[in-house]
């Protein structure tokens, strides 16, 4: 990789892209949200309990 001298850097320009509604005919979002929850105990003495919770989220944009 070469260094850029000032000059070069001077000679650079500047440009704003236009707003991202702008830039798609639509847009949209699409979210999914997952919970689920799973427990047992067995009704004996001394029986243990296992639980297990698991979350998740996904997004897509277009």
């Amino acid at each position: 990789m070469t260094a850029l001298s000032i000059e070069e850097l001077r000679g650079e320009e500047l440009e704003l892209l236009p707003s991202r509604e702008t830039l798609a005919l639509f847009s949209w979002a699409n979210v999914t949200a997952t919970n689920l929850a799973i427990a047992q105990n067995s009704a004996t003495l001394l029986s243990m309990a296992h639980a297990s919770a698991n979350q998740a989220v996904i997004v897509t944009q277009h």
